[in-house]
């Protein structure tokens, strides 16, 4: 999917100008996004499986919520740096 930015949504017209810049930003989002969402998965299991072995102890949402924290400011961060890309 990272291979073709030309088909993504952008909030802005994308121009030759700006069109490099828009293309390497959509996909570091797109990359740091599914980072992300490898680690909840990889989260979400090892959680899975501390519950099912007992050994729960803590809490466990704290991360889940944190990751998903991330997943949030990267979008964030994109959208400021986009639009100064303009």
């Amino acid at each position: 999917m990272s291979g073709i930015p030309q088909f993504f949504n952008y909030p802005w017209a994308i121009t030759e100008e700006n069109a490099a810049r828009q293309y390497r930003l959509a996909r570091g989002l797109i990359n740091w996004l599914k980072l992300l969402l490898i680690w909840i998965l990889v989260y979400g299991e090892w959680l899975t499986i501390q519950a099912a072995t007992k050994q729960a102890t803590g809490p466990g949402m704290l991360g889940l919520i944190a990751l998903l924290l991330c997943m949030l400011l990267s979008t964030a961060v994109y959208i400021v740096a986009a639009r100064r890309a303009r």
